[in-house]
């Protein structure tokens, strides 16, 4: 583990909204129907990955989306590569991929 004196506050994983039970987690995941569970996500992330800040210095990916006509192993490292000049964060890694995907990829 890290000091916190190593930690940048762009590397800060506390996350914004209360972390959840991964039986709580579960019900948040993108393929339930809002009928089973009365309610709309627009993501497949639990809420703990949702609540964690971006970079203070985000401003976006400027690369070519992924939309499978490449290989995925290349656009894997041109992301990390990228995000990495923004933050180590697993989870900010994590939420910000989506963006990085484009047509059927993405759904």
């Amino acid at each position: 583990m890290l000091e916190p004196y190593l930690l940048s506050p762009m590397d800060d994983p506390t996350p914004t909204c209360p972390q959840k039970t991964v039986e709580e987690s579960r019900l948040n995941k993108s393929f339930y129907t809002t009928e089973t569970l009365d309610i709309t996500r627009r993501h497949p992330f639990i809420d703990y990955v949702m609540g964690v800040q971006l970079p203070l210095v985000w401003k976006g990916l400027n690369i070519d989306r992924y939309d499978k006509t490449t290989d995925p192993d290349e656009h894997t490292d041109i992301y990390t590569t990228h995000m990495s000049l923004y933050t180590s964060n697993n989870v900010v890694l994590c939420r910000v991929l989506p963006t990085s995907l484009k047509e059927g990829v993405l759904s």
